[in-house]
């Protein structure tokens, strides 16, 4: 703000913070539950930039229901870079692919995880644990973390784009993990945070949108998931609780 020169709005942190918000605003960063809490508030903000967390698609697509004008932007960024180093648009126009920021260029290694070289920033290369497609220098598609792949049965699934999928459906807290299996050495399972009379549709969904392979082989439902001080969830922790 104080660079572009812009005038700051300051109102306390909180997940609904665009109901408390006065007046109508150019630009606001934010984590997807900000965003969840009132589709109507968000009219409010011309440009969101969000991060933190993935956005479902059954939220974007609801805001195409209620003909919101807001534009949506989500960010790639690590510890190691300081900043953000990529951008991509969520809505209006959905972008599956990443751009680099100005200065910043894409490498992939021999691990086909992304290399960053960002001279303006790092002095070195950072070289990440995600897994992407590298469509040039400056565009790729994000596909998962190399330290989450589940090796099952010798087919490599990563959970971030079953849970992409599940998006469609899920709303609320979930995620993908895996667990021991003794024919498969590690089976796919999903976690609901809710109770399972509330998925009526869960099943159907399962047997349409993945083959055998791929499908979670098992469902556990908790009442509530673990979370970080920051309000995330704890996977780890999670998984200690079924």
């Amino acid at each position: 703000a104080m660079v572009l020169g812009w005038n700051v709005e300051v109102i306390p942190p909180c997940s609904c913070f665009l109901d408390i918000l006065k007046k109508n605003v150019d630009f606001s960063a934010v984590v997807p539950l900000q965003m969840y809490q009132d589709l109507s508030s968000l009219k409010k903000v011309k440009k969101i930039l969000v991060g933190g967390g993935d956005v479902s698609s059954s939220f974007l697509k609801k805001l195409e229901k209620e003909n919101i004008t807001t534009r949506i932007f989500q960010s790639y960024a690590m510890t190691e870079t300081i900043t953000h180093v990529a951008i991509r648009e969520l809505y209006p126009c959905f972008e599956e692919q990443y751009t680099a920021l100005t200065g910043i260029s894409f490498d992939i290694t021999d691990n086909q995880t992304l290399k960053i070289h960002a001279p303006l920033i790092c002095e070195n290369d950072v070289i990440t644990t995600d897994l992407v497609e590298l469509l040039d220098q400056r565009h790729f598609i994000w596909k998962g973390r190399a330290d989450n792949v589940i090796n099952s049965g010798g087919v490599k699934i990563h959970p971030e784009q079953t849970e992409k999928v599940l998006s469609e459906i899920l709303e609320g807290r979930f995620f993908v993990t895996s667990t021991p299996d003794e024919i498969l050495g590690e089976k796919q399972v999903l976690l609901i945070e809710g109770e399972e009379k509330d998925f009526p549709q869960l099943g159907a969904f399962l047997t349409e949108k993945f083959d055998s392979i791929h499908r979670p082989k098992e469902v556990f439902f908790l009442k509530k998931f673990a979370l970080t001080h920051t309000g995330k969830i704890d996977r780890k922790k999670t998984k200690g609780l079924y």
